[in-house]
């Protein structure tokens, strides 16, 4: 599971460091987890010292190619000259002065993005050295044309996560699954691993007949939102069905929201349709659970559509997330 921790006091950047660390010990990630631990201890201080509010998301990266961590904090503060930072002795926290120069060192990938008065991003990514293969890293997941970010994180004092995401990749298409839990909790988290797994017994079908199989399957549980996205890149399109409060939209020239139908799957009686959506290449998916508000605009953020993707995830999240629930968020890019 992700793990989201607030920025509220000094005691924060400790616990956030002993997280961190407990993170990477259960994973054996002995290599980085020092360096990440200063990094960390850096951009936390900085929530003190210079912004309103602030927040660290914690991703364990785990593929064929790469294990490790991806680091995502995010500030309401004042923002901060980008290039002064990139000078050694600049501390952003005012506390260790190693500044972004030594941030950008101790990561294998790294990105900022700041906005005068909104407050500041960054995301850090680093990598078990003896994990990886000989080759450049590039994106933190990719399949092919396919590059994706995503955040899953339960409401403040869960254990479980009600929210989840799912991706299935292959050569000719892509399935995107968002799924939000009724409630929070244990009973939510089970109904959306029940959705997970009919995604993945039916990934030969168009969305509608998997939103059908999964009302079925939801029936032994509290039941969920659902919502699935079929991407066809050769076709030019974006086939896309969803039950319940889930947000979806493809971000082009404009911004284009696709169509959930009210209810709940696993209760009976839904309206299940399909609807189709033109796509491009260079086009973003983004779906999300309402966790987070469907009121964002990337229009707010200059020259945020050629961020890094969770860059994009971090601000969106940072901005709109209602603290109150459960979220999932996914943000998928052909490239």
């Amino acid at each position: 599971m992700q793990k989201l921790l607030y920025i509220t006091d000094e005691s924060m950047v400790g616990e956030a460091r002993r997280v961190l660390k407990s993170f990477c010990d259960a994973h054996d990630y002995s290599q980085i987890k020092e360096n990440a631990a200063i990094i960390v201890t850096e951009l936390t201080t900085n929530t003190l010292k210079y912004a309103k509010e602030g927040s660290i998301i914690y991703k364990i990266i785990n593929t064929d190619k790469q294990k490790g961590i991806e680091i995502v904090y995010m500030d309401k503060g004042t923002g901060l000259n980008i290039e002064k930072m990139g000078q050694d002795g600049f501390s952003i926290g005012g506390s260790l002065g190693v500044g972004l120069g030594t941030i950008q060192r101790l990561s294998d990938e790294c990105y900022f993005y700041s906005q005068p008065g909104k407050g500041l991003c960054v995301v850090c990514r680093l990598f078990e050295k003896k994990l990886q293969v000989p080759s450049a890293i590039t994106q933190y997941i990719t399949y092919n044309n396919y590059h994706y970010s995503y955040i899953c994180v339960p409401v403040n004092g869960e254990e479980y996560c009600g929210d989840d995401v799912e991706v299935y990749l292959c050569k000719d298409y892509a399935l995107v699954l968002v799924v939000d839990g009724l409630g929070h909790g244990q009973f939510a988290a089970e109904a959306a691993l029940a959705a997970k797994d009919v995604l993945y017994d039916n990934v030969d079908k168009e969305p509608a007949a998997i939103l059908e199989k999964m009302d079925k399957a939801l029936y032994a549980t509290r039941g969920a939102a659902v919502a699935i996205a079929l991407l066809l890149p050769d076709q030019h399109k974006v086939v896309y069905s969803g039950v319940g409060n889930i947000c979806g939209a493809i971000i082009c020239q404009k911004r284009i929201s696709m169509v959930s139908h009210n209810g709940t799957l696993g209760m009976g009686n839904n309206k299940i349709q399909m609807f189709t959506y033109p796509w491009n290449k260079g086009d973003m998916l983004i779906m999300h659970s309402d966790g987070i508000s469907a009121k964002w605009s990337l229009d707010e953020y200059p020259d945020i559509i050629h961020q890094d993707l969770s860059i994009i995830g971090g601000v969106i999240f940072r901005d709109y997330h209602r603290p109150k629930d459960d979220a999932s968020f996914i943000i998928l890019k052909e490239v």
